[in-house]
């Protein structure tokens, strides 16, 4: 700190440059201070990540112990998906349809579960 100081101050750096040379440092924090205000900003403004909500799941390896995925639209999907690995699919117990209104039309369930 101490030689900063002294290589400032010696022959042909004033006091006047040392001071011009604080507040373009000065600025330039200010301007990096800004910049990453805006950034983070945007960043939480963003939408926020939300679960899965699909209406069939695949259970992997035999239901509790192993892996689970929420992520299917059909029944049929799932099965493509779950078939050769040894896993079975089932309804989701926590999906929701999204709100409005929804066709009368229901498909018949292979599986009555």
């Amino acid at each position: 700190m101490l030689a900063a100081i002294r290589r400032t101050l010696s022959p042909g750096h004033g006091i006047k440059e040392a001071f011009i040379s604080g507040t373009i440092q000065e600025a330039a924090m200010r301007l990096l201070l800004f910049i990453l205000a805006i950034g983070v900003a945007c960043v939480g403004i963003g939408n926020r990540a939300e679960a899965q909500n699909y209406p069939w799941c695949a259970y992997y390896d035999g239901g509790m112990d192993g892996g689970t995925n929420c992520g299917f639209t059909t029944f049929e999907q799932c099965m493509a998906t779950a078939s050769g690995l040894g896993s079975n699919c089932q309804p989701n117990t926590q999906y929701q349809p999204p709100p409005g209104p929804h066709s009368t039309l229901r498909v018949q369930r292979r599986y009555p579960h």
